[in-house]
């Protein structure tokens, strides 16, 4: 049994970036200000709808709330300066035996042709295998997104029995 929630046990460091869960101690105004720069109309094109268009604080504070609702969310920020650069989302479903984990991600637009997905899908896979309770990664990746389709097959993730969910691919790999 895992002594704390994913949320609060999930932290890693790679090369250039530090992933950890993001601080919503801080100004929520700051956290919301970050928000909008990163979600930009290119970052967003493949997402969900209510993921585009956040263009004022007021929306990027929904916009966070609505994904601390759904997962645990963390910053990845550059080692250097600790510059955010993107968000990692993962949503954990516990059963008796194992936790499945479901991750996506999205780094900001000038931070893209960097390898930091690589980067960071390596680093995030490296953490779970010292993880003693998950166990199975999945990750959907729109059809048309071949960068990140690249980076999941890089670190072993696999095509999960050929489903597509209108024009998501999904991926599976065993830890």
């Amino acid at each position: 049994m895992k002594s704390e929630p994913l949320r609060k046990r999930c932290y890693f460091e790679t090369e250039r970036l530090k992933v950890k869960n993001w601080e919503i101690k801080q100004e929520k105004s700051e956290l919301a200000i970050n928000v909008i720069k990163l979600l930009t109309p290119k970052v967003t094109k493949t997402l969900p709808t209510s993921w585009k268009g956040v263009d004022n604080v007021e929306k990027a504070l929904n916009w966070i709330d609505e994904r601390n609702k759904e997962s645990s969310v963390f910053s990845i920020n550059l080692n250097t300066n600790l510059k955010l650069i993107g968000f990692l989302f993962l949503t954990e479903n516990d059963t008796k035996v194992l936790s499945e984990v479901r991750l996506g991600y999205l780094i900001s637009e000038f931070f893209w042709g960097e390898r930091f997905g690589t980067e960071l899908i390596m680093g995030f896979v490296e953490w779970c295998k010292n993880d003693s309770y998950i166990k199975i990664l999945y990750g959907g990746v729109e059809r048309n997104n071949i960068a990140s389709i690249k980076i999941l097959e890089k670190n072993g993730f696999i095509r999960y029995n050929n489903l597509t969910a209108q024009n998501t691919i999904f991926y599976k790999k065993i830890i």
